[in-house]
């Protein structure tokens, strides 16, 4: 404008126009509830954050988790989203995620370890968005845990329930792996005696014994002239959490 006259008008204004694209900045991040744990049916909980730095907010945000082998899915709870299991993966896909906001899954698993050794597990999560990253990468967080092999060693033993003395009989004893992980350095011990003093013992080795298996011994003897009691009983190097099936005994 201006106080002189001016008779053109049309172009005293002007417009110009600048189209924005939004753009996001997503982050994850990945925790173990336990860094180790134990093979078989303890749970632990893998919790996974991802955060939008923005400017703008994300849309279609999805998280996945691709479960390593011997990583087991129980379940999940997620602050907000969609959830699907399918297989060993685990996402969720989120609508929308405001800027300067974040999002949390929680996947709750089990771990298999069948052998005798510890198992190093690591478990990665990706997130991905249809808006316009300021990062060339697709953001990853991790999570590790150590499985320790867990056994449950068991032994059984079982004699006839009467003889006559000096008859000659059998004991039957069994050692065993109930576990889910294979048991080293299997030691099995048998001791049949009386009141008195000891009838017969022995003890047997075994470098391992796999998941289920059982190991059948039996031993011959010649029955004393008082009532006889036979105990087995076995150990192993590896992690045995039920001790109370350690050892076993009969009478006759």
């Amino acid at each position: 404008t201006a106080t002189t006259a001016d008779l053109n008008l049309a172009n005293n204004t002007a417009t110009a126009t600048m189209s924005v694209t939004d753009q996001a900045s997503l982050t994850i991040s990945k925790v173990a509830g336990s860094t180790t744990v134990y093979a078989g049916t303890a749970t632990t909980s893998f919790v996974i954050v991802v955060a939008n730095a923005g400017p703008s907010a994300a849309a279609n945000v999805t998280v996945t988790d691709v479960l390593p082998v011997g990583v087991n899915y129980v379940s999940h709870v997620a602050s907000t989203g969609t959830v699907s299991v399918n297989g060993q993966t685990v996402s969720v896909v989120i609508a929308s995620l405001a800027a300067n906001s974040s999002a949390t899954l929680s996947v709750v698993v089990n771990f298999s370890n069948a052998s005798s050794v510890n198992a190093v597990v690591t478990n990665v999560a990706s997130a991905t968005t249809t808006t316009p990253a300021n990062t060339p990468t697709t953001p990853t967080g991790t999570g590790t845990v150590t499985v320790v092999p867990l056994a449950d060693v068991v032994t059984t033993i079982s004699l006839p329930s009467t003889a006559t003395a000096g008859q000659t009989v059998v004991a039957t004893v069994t050692f065993a792996n109930l576990g889910t992980s294979t048991a080293a350095n299997v030691t099995g011990t048998v001791v049949i005696g009386t009141s008195g003093g000891s009838v017969t013992s022995t003890s047997y080795t075994f470098t391992q014994l796999a998941p289920n298996e059982t190991q059948t011994r039996t031993i011959t003897f010649t029955v004393p002239v008082s009532n006889v009691t036979g105990t087995s009983a076995i150990t192993a190097t590896t992690a045995d959490l039920n001790l109370a099936n350690n050892t076993a005994t009969a009478t006759m």
